[in-house]
């Protein structure tokens, strides 16, 4: 997790006791992220699910924000490990080329449904920030509203 400790986002645990509060913080943010509820997830839900307090939530990240790019972090790293180890199998190296493909599909397919709510979660909130950042003038407002979307988005 060192790119979004530079930015001080996530504080080092320096103690061992420490370490298992981030840990189990970081476990209920991949187990609530898997939900797919990250926006209705408030930090108390979090420290709940973590069996620890919101002051230990803020002990070790800025805000909900920094906590969700963390998780983020730590569950694509895991993703980033278990495809090195599957691409480097003795098994794919002497295998024929139709079994190999064979293999890489169904890997990403099992681990897409494995991170199912986790992916999901991360394309609706990256969804939202681009939809978000995006400025419509306000002229095109109402034809947006009789279509049924929210400008507000």
């Amino acid at each position: 997790m060192t790119g979004i400790r530079d930015g001080n986002l996530i504080r080092p645990a320096k103690q061992a006791r420490s370490r298992l509060t981030r840990d189990r913080l970081l476990a209920a943010g991949r187990k609530l992220l898997n939900q797919g509820a990250f926006e209705a997830t408030s930090i108390g839900d979090i420290a709940d699910v973590a069996d620890c307090s919101v002051g230990a939530f803020y002990q070790r990240f800025a805000d909900k924000e920094a906590f969700f790019a963390a998780v983020v972090e730590t569950v694509l790293a895991d993703i980033a490990a278990d495809a090195r180890q599957f691409a480097t199998a003795e098994l794919l190296s002497k295998a024929a080329v139709e079994l190999v493909l064979a293999e890489c599909i169904t890997f990403w397919i099992l681990t897409f449904r494995r991170h199912r709510g986790f992916i999901r979660t991360l394309m609706k909130k990256t969804f939202c920030a681009t939809a978000c950042s995006m400025s419509f003038p306000r002229h095109c407002w109402h034809m947006d509203r009789e279509q049924g979307i929210d400008p507000e988005l």
